[in-house]
């Protein structure tokens, strides 16, 4: 996982944990340390397998019980990796780096800016995304 850069030597009290004690995403005042984004997160298939099932596991059941987490998947990815913080490596706000943003680090891995390439909406439209991707490469 990677430590959110919008985070980045922010206290505890600025973290958007999920607040709300109805959500298996629920954070209190009283725990966590690093606000990791969801964005960017990979290891081992099996260990990531393990995540997926496990945060999949947890979204339906709030979902069961009308209740949607603040920053949906990246608010239960940050209750797992309170939970399973011994098995869990967090990288620092470098590998996640914005485009555009100016922080006091160089870039490890950069995440581009959507709005430089069509925007979130038009990313999400598969059709087009990939009209777009042919273009680039004819």
């Amino acid at each position: 996982m990677v430590q959110h850069p919008g985070f980045y030597e922010k206290s505890r009290k600025d973290f958007t944990y999920e607040t709300n004690d109805k959500s298996l995403a629920y954070i209190p005042a009283d725990e966590g340390e690093v606000y990791v984004m969801g964005g960017l997160n990979a290891g081992l298939a099996e260990n990531y397998l393990e995540l997926i099932d496990e945060l999949g596991r947890r979204i339906e059941i709030d979902k069961t019980n009308d209740v949607i987490a603040l920053w949906h998947d990246e608010s239960h990815l940050n209750r797992y990796a309170i939970d399973f913080e011994s098995s869990v490596k967090i990288l620092d706000s470098s590998y996640g780096y914005p485009e555009g943003w100016d922080l006091s680090f160089s870039p490890k891995i950069l995440i581009r800016d959507k709005n430089n390439y069509g925007g979130h909406d038009f990313l999400r439209n598969k059709k087009r995304f990939l009209q777009f991707i042919k273009k680039l490469f004819t």
